[in-house]
C-alpha cells in the first residue's frame, strides 16, 4: 500500500474528546466518499488511541473500502503505543 494515497491520523486522549474528533471526521469524510476507517489501538477508563484511515480525495477512494484485519494496524510507524 502507497502512503501517498492515505491520510492516516493517530490520536490520543480523553475517551470523550477522541470520539468527538472521530464524529467530526466521519461527518467531513465520510466512509462512502473517502473509506474512512477508524481503528481503535489501545482504550482504558480514562483515555483512548484511535488510528483514522482515509483516502485523501474523493477520486482516490472511487468507491473502495479499507478494510483491515482486527488487531492488524496498517502504516506502523514503530512507535508503540
Amino acid at each position: 500500500m502507497s502512503h501517498d494515497a492515505y491520510e492516516i491520523k493517530v490520536v490520543s486522549g480523553s475517551k470523550n474528546c477522541v470520539d468527538n474528533l472521530i464524529e467530526y471526521e466521519l461527518r467531513e469524510y465520510p466512509k462512502k466518499e473517502y473509506g474512512t476507517v477508524v481503528l481503535d489501538l489501545e482504550e482504558n477508563d480514562y483515555m483512548k488511541t484511535v488510528r483514522i484511515v482515509r483516502f485523501r480525495t474523493k477520486e482516490l477512494c472511487n468507491g473502495q473500502q479499507l478494510v483491515f484485519e482486527k488487531g492488524v494496524y496498517p502504516f506502523d510507524s514503530g512507535v508503540s503505543l
